[in-house]
């Protein structure tokens, strides 16, 4: 299992509420809320699954597509952390800082209690 990353605000009354990030969303022409489920390969059978989308999971639009973003759950914003993190010049990394200063967010993850530190000046 991979490490989530988090755009969230500390402490449980300040969290990210749905219609703050559906607005979010919305007004970002390279974002928006996906419509289609998810499709998956089954490795077993080989056949195709699809799994359903979240209330409110994000694309973001890159490299002439559309591809999976930020999720939408209980407050936050989640992803799975990606090896291209490591890079400050990440197109990802650098849209995922953007919406965390937006929001008046930290980025975190499960595998540190430390926030990372995500600016634009690294």
């Amino acid at each position: 299992m991979g490490v989530s990353l988090f755009v969230e605000r500390p402490g449980r009354a300040n969290a990210i509420s749905l219609e703050e990030w559906g607005k979010l969303v919305a007004d970002e022409p390279d974002l928006r809320l996906r419509a289609e489920p998810y499709a998956a390969i089954n490795p077993k059978t080989g056949e195709q699954v699809l799994l359903p989308v979240g209330d409110a999971d994000s694309e973001m639009h890159s490299g002439m597509q559309w591809h999976p973003f930020l999720r939408f759950a209980r407050g936050k914003l989640v992803m799975e952390y990606q090896p291209g993190f490591a890079n400050p010049d990440n197109e990802l990394r650098l849209r995922i800082a953007s919406i965390s200063r937006a929001l008046g967010a930290q980025i975190t993850t499960d595998a540190d209690d430390e926030p990372l530190n995500w600016s634009q000046s690294e």
